[in-house]
C-alpha cells in the first residue's frame, strides 16, 4: 500500500546503514543491469528482513484478519463460545 511504501522510504532515510546494506546485497545478487525479481527473493535475505521489519512496524491489516472459534474455550477467565469471531490488533502484538 502507499502507507507501507511511505514507511519504507522513511525507514531508509532514518537508517542509511540499512539502506546501504540492502543496496549492496541487491548489487551483489542482481547486478546493475536489471531490477530484482521475485525469483531473486531467496538470494536476498537482508532485503527480505528489511521488508518484513517495515511490515511489522506498520502492517497492511492493522486490525488483523478475523478468525472464528472452532470450539468453546476459556481464556483468562473469559468464556469464548464456539463460532465467535475473534480478532487481534496487529499493532499491539508487535510492540
Amino acid at each position: 500500500t502507499s502507507c507501507t511504501l511511505l514507511i519504507f522510504v522513511l525507514t531508509m532515510l532514518l537508517f542509511p546503514d540499512a539502506q546501504m546494506n540492502a543496496q549492496l546485497e541487491i548489487d551483489c545478487v542482481v547486478g546493475a543491469h536489471r531490477f530484482p525479481s521475485f525469483e531473486d527473493r531467496p538470494s536476498l535475505p537482508y532485503v527480505e528482513a528489511v521488508l518484513r521489519e517495515v511490515m511489522r512496524w506498520r502492517p497492511v491489516t492493522p486490525l488483523g484478519i478475523p478468525h472464528c472459534a472452532m470450539e468453546d474455550d476459556m481464556y483468562e477467565g473469559y468464556f469464548i463460545p464456539k463460532g465467535n469471531i475473534l480478532g487481534a490488533l496487529d499493532w499491539t502484538l508487535n510492540f
